[in-house]
Parts: structure tokens; C-alpha cells; sequence
């Protein structure tokens, strides 16, 4: 299975045609819908232009990569730009080959099949990560689902305590409905807005949460507040953003329940 992401419709037929002779393809206009489709259609391999509306191809395979449930996917950019820069940083992203347009069918043909074996290794590793108790995403945006959320916050909470470390819970509620097509947009704001090392997850409903373990209150606030323009944007709407500190006995349950409650 072969997921095209490509914006000008003409050279995604051409691909779509040429592929359909060996795979079964499905094709995404964008980045946001190509996330979408990466947990729906479930492909071996994806091909996607880097230049994309809404969310291009270099931040969808961040964004890919960044998923546990995706990141096994190959992902094989394809781009007009033929610098060195553009192909360094494509495969800095995570995707596992780069092709130049314009590109002959036999030549995309060969790297797609050596794509496909490399992705197929990777799986076969699968089950010791799943064996690990490896986290969940929530299908729709990307981040941690409400029960793997809770119980990163939990480890993380422990591990501050026994270290003597600072942590912040941060609860984003949007004031009006949020549709499931602008939840991918609204996870890669959460993450550009956030360190690496934070927890982010979608607890439903327009509801998010994240986990600052080492940051400040102050440091927290700043942090959600630089992001907080960029996640309205993504869900259409106003969203309330309130932290809740870690101290005194509180577990992590009743540490997210008030940062949630402050949130209404």
C-alpha cells in the first residue's frame, strides 16, 4: 500500500496511475490529510511532495516520525529543489530517501522497493516495542490519548519527586467545538510550541494537556503562551490555557484534574 501526497492534482494521477500497476494507492492533497490518512490506510510507504498546503512535507514527516503508531512508515520526499540543503534536511527529519523531479519511472520504482524493505525490517522489531508497554496516540491528532497521557504524567510526577525537580501541568480547553480534520494542525502547534522532552497529549473534546517536567511556572507560562496564537489558528477558536504546579502530596490525577478544572 502506497499513500501520494501531492497538491497539483495532475502529477498525483500520473503517480497514482504509474503505482496502481503494482500497489494499492491512496492519495492526499496536504500534509494535514496525509496524517490522517497514514493511521487510516495504514501504507507501507508514503510519497509525498515537500511543498504542501496547510502542513508540508517536512513537517509531516516530523510529525510522523514522532507518532509511535507511524513512525515505522517510510517515507520517501519528493521535491523540484535539487540542493544538497533540501535533501540533508529532509533526511534529518526522519524520511528515508529523497527524489529530484523530474524522475524516471524506473528510478522511482527501485526506490520504492528498497524503501519498502528497509520499513519492513523495522516492523518485524515491532513486538519487543509493544512488549515495552510503548505509549498511544490518539488517532486524530497525533499526541498521547488521555489514558497514555495520565500515565507518562504519573512516571514523570514520580521521577521529578525523586529527583527534586519542578513540574507543570498545562491544560488548553477550546472555547467551541474543534473539528477532527484541524486536530493534526492543532498537535504539530503544540509540538513546535514545546521542548522535545514534554509530554503533550488530546484528551477529547477539544481538551489538551501537557506535561513540563525541570520547568518553572514562570517558564511554563511563557512557553504555552508563545504557542497559544499558533493552536488557535489550528482548532478556530479561542482556547483558555491554565497550570497547575506540582507540591505537597497531589498525584498526578488530581494535579491534571486541577489544571483542567482552572482551565473552564
Amino acid at each position: 500500500r502506497v499513500l501520494v501526497v501531492e497538491d497539483d492534482p495532475g502529477i498525483a494521477a500520473i503517480t497514482a496511475e504509474l503505482l496502481r500497476s503494482r500497489y494499492r494507492v491512496e492519495v492526499a492533497s496536504d500534509g494535514a490529510e496525509a496524517l490522517a490518512r497514514a493511521r487510516s490506510f495504514r501504507p507501507d510507504l508514503i510519497l509525498m511532495d515537500i511543498f504542501l498546503p496547510r502542513v508540508d512535507g517536512l513537517d509531516a514527516t516530523a510529525t510522523l516520525q514522532a507518532m509511535p503508531d507511524t513512525r515505522d512508515i517510510p517515507v520517501i520526499l519528493v521535491s523540484a529543489h535539487q540542493g544538497v540543503a533540501d535533501k540533508v534536511r529532509a533526511l534529518s527529519l526522519g524520511a528515508v530517501d529523497y527524489l529530484a523531479k523530474p524522475f524516471r519511472t524506473d528510478e522511482l520504482l527501485a526506490r520504492i522497493e528498497r524503501a519498502m524493505a528497509s520499513g519492513s525490517a523495522r516492523r518485524e522489531r515491532e513486538p519487543a516495542r509493544l512488549a515495552l508497554g510503548l505509549a498511544e496516540c490518539e488517532p486524530a491528532s497525533g499526541l498521547l490519548d488521555e489514558r497514555s497521557f495520565s500515565a507518562r504524567l504519573a512516571q514523570e510526577l514520580s521521577r521529578a519527586r525523586r529527583y527534586g525537580r519542578s513540574l507543570v501541568v498545562a491544560a488548553f480547553r477550546a472555547k467551541g467545538p474543534v473539528a477532527a480534520r484541524d486536530l493534526p494542525e492543532a498537535g504539530l502547534a503544540l509540538r513546535a510550541g514545546l521542548r522535545s522532552s514534554d509530554v503533550v497529549g488530546h484528551l477529547g473534546e477539544g481538551v489538551f494537556a501537557a506535561c513540563l517536567a525541570g520547568a518553572s511556572l514562570a517558564e511554563a507560562d511563557g512557553a504555552c503562551g508563545r504557542l497559544l496564537l499558533g493552536l488557535e489558528r489550528a482548532v478556530g477558536a479561542e482556547v483558555v490555557v491554565a497550570l497547575a504546579e506540582a507540591g505537597g502530596d497531589a498525584d498526578a490525577e488530581s494535579l491534571l484534574r486541577k489544571a483542567l478544572e482552572s482551565a473552564c
